[in-house]
């Protein structure tokens, strides 16, 4: 199973087979200039990977990646968010990908 999504309209998944899942996303983010934002993967509520960012100069895109590989549940939801306390959000364009491996 494989399953892409634009991050910008839906920021997750409803896993229905348990196994083992890749989750991978990509893209970038805009963020108000000198301010910092943490981009997090959860499984069922529980924060898996977590990778914070920074913009340093201008408010351009920044380009990101994160993944997270780890056993799912059926009936569990995979979700990405975007958190900062300043202005933050995906770039159109941005995939959310989630395969099944196993």
């Amino acid at each position: 199973m494989l399953a892409a999504e634009n991050l910008c309209t839906n920021k997750k998944f409803d896993i229905t087979n348990t196994g083992v899942y890749e989750v991978l996303v990509t893209g970038s983010y805009y963020l108000s200039p000198l301010s910092n934002a943490t981009i997090k993967i959860y499984a069922g509520g529980v924060e898996k990977k977590s990778v914070y960012v920074a913009n340093i100069l201008t408010n351009q895109g920044n380009p990101f990646s994160i993944n997270w590989i780890g056993s799912v549940t059926g009936g569990t939801v995979i979700k990405v968010t975007l958190q900062s306390s300043h202005d933050v959000t995906f770039d159109t364009g941005c995939i959310f990908t989630v395969k099944k491996l196993e």
